[in-house]
């Protein structure tokens, strides 16, 4: 590395032998622009021919982290219901908790089939995340006004908001649980 004036910029050029990139996308107006036909498919023109996964997908890609956030978001609740739920269905079927001893995978295949119902829930979340991702967007936003001035670091401290608030209500929900059920979460004694 020589320090002779040469600037730190990459550059890398495409040689023959790279394999080609069948679309790029535009970061000016978050669409795909395919390089063989010159057409822009954005979340507007989408043809008939497209899937409505492709159109999710755009919409998506348009609107950026926050459809990934609010559908985080919206996963992580999803899953403390089915872990609350399964933990009172647990409960009221063996009379104990699933920390007693030897009652742990038993409650985990109770989970499991109701996480197999959340895998059809799914494509419902992602259109809802889809849907409130704007929101999402206005929250970051102010976020990165009052807090910061970045929306990279406002994203991130989303996120960690959002686990902690689904740890906080996964333990309510497990309480709650356990009392309905009328069975203690630890082993008395």
């Amino acid at each position: 590395m020589s320090n002779s004036g040469e600037s730190n910029q990459c550059t890398h050029r495409p040689k023959e032998h790279d394999t080609p990139v069948p679309f790029q996308l535009d970061e000016e107006t978050a669409t795909f622009v395919d390089e063989e036909d010159d057409s822009v498919d954005s979340v507007d023109s989408v043809t008939e021919k497209s899937t409505l996964w492709h159109r999710l997908c755009a919409r998506v890609i348009q609107q950026g982290p926050a459809v990934y956030l609010t559908h985080f978001m919206m996963a992580q609740n999803f899953k403390v219901v089915f872990a609350s739920v399964s933990w009172y269905f647990f409960c009221l079927k063996t009379g104990m908790s699933p920390l007693f001893p030897g009652q742990w995978k038993p409650y985990v295949a109770i989970f499991a089939a109701c996480m197999a119902v959340d895998m059809y829930i799914t494509p419902v979340r992602l259109a809802f995340a889809i849907g409130h991702a704007p929101k999402m967007d206005r929250f970051m936003l102010f976020l990165k006004g009052k807090l910061y001035d970045s929306k990279a670091i406002a994203a991130v401290l989303v996120w960690v908001g959002i686990v902690v608030l689904n740890l906080g209500l996964l333990v309510v929900g497990i309480a709650l649980a356990s009392l309905l059920a009328g069975v203690p979460i630890f082993e008395p004694g």
